[in-house]
């Protein structure tokens, strides 16, 4: 099959930018290709990939040996590094259609019909996997809290399969908030995330899209103040780039988990208290300048 499929093509390069664990044998399927130049983290990089991909440097024709605790932009940046290439703007952007944009200011134009001209709260109750998911009703308490405390509007966001939590926080706060959970493609949210005035969320693909946008983020996370730092959950890897922020993370695990939270359902996180995200939002309100919000229409 590579013979046939990849040989051909006469790759120069293969990059491997995943640092964590080659779960998919994206390094297998670069040597496969018969790249002359195959580059990649080495399988030293963390305990799990030490183990689950032994043998894989062999595999690379250049192996990137520079494995410490850095945020995952910075990562991938090394890598360029290494191929010679000079850095010169770091910062995450969003690349929106105009129908986007004009999608985004149609749906807040509506927002501020339906529900006032405050500044705009932007919920993400969903993440890739329960146990990253914050109970709906600490979302709920923190968005009617907000409305009160600011006269502000919440908007719910998030993908498909998120509409159902979405609604159900809707209905517990029951004024001045819209779900549009699985309502917007993924650039639509972006833009919709560029004219909110704060982004409090658990750790997932929302959280980037609204450092993208330059929205400060309140991050909620499961992940305990001593883990790892190399792992897959550290916020030291993956907390909002280049925005103001704040993580929410709980002191110690619950038995049996061990490092890291490993039960299949919302177990650790339930920890984190309405207040303490409260507080972190007030932690961020010079940075979040709710006086100017009518700059986000």
């Amino acid at each position: 099959m590579a013979k046939t499929h990849l040989w051909r093509k006469k790759y120069d390069l293969a990059l491997i930018p995943r640092f964590d664990t080659d779960y998919y044998h994206a390094t297998i399927l670069a040597y496969m290709s018969g790249a002359r130049w195959r580059l990649g983290f080495t399988e030293k990089a963390t305990h799990t990939k030490r183990v689950l991909n032994r043998g894989y440097d062999r595999l690379l024709t250049h192996v990137c040996h520079n494995i410490s605790s850095r945020h995952e932009v910075e990562h991938s940046l090394e890598l360029l590094r290494y191929l010679g290439f000079a850095i010169q703007e770091d910062h995450l952007e969003l690349w929106p259609a105009a129908e986007d944009r004009d999608r985004a200011r149609a749906l807040i134009h509506h927002i501020s019909l339906e529900c006032g001209d405050g500044p705009r709260l932007a919920l993400s109750p969903g993440a890739g996997h329960p146990r990253r998911q914050w109970p709906g009703t600490g979302f709920a308490e923190v968005a009617r809290w907000w409305i009160e405390a600011f006269h502000g509007v919440v908007v719910i966001i998030g993908g498909p399969g998120d509409e159902k939590t979405g609604e159900a926080i809707a209905q517990r706060v029951g004024r001045k908030v819209v779900n549009m959970a699985g309502k917007t493609t993924l650039r639509q949210t972006g833009e919709i995330l560029r004219r909110c005035h704060l982004f409090v969320g658990n750790d997932s693909g929302p959280m980037h899209l609204a450092a993208a946008a330059k929205t400060p983020v309140v991050e909620i996370s499961l992940f305990p103040l001593k883990g790892p730092l190399n792992h897959a959950y550290s916020p030291a890897r993956f907390h909002p780039w280049k925005v103001p922020y704040k993580v929410v993370t709980i002191d110690e695990l619950i038995h049996p988990c061990r490092m890291v939270c490993t039960a299949s359902q919302a177990h650790c996180i339930k920890q984190i208290k309405t207040d303490d995200v409260i507080q972190a939002i007030l932690s961020l309100h010079h940075e979040i300048d709710l006086l100017a919000y009518k700059s986000r229409q």
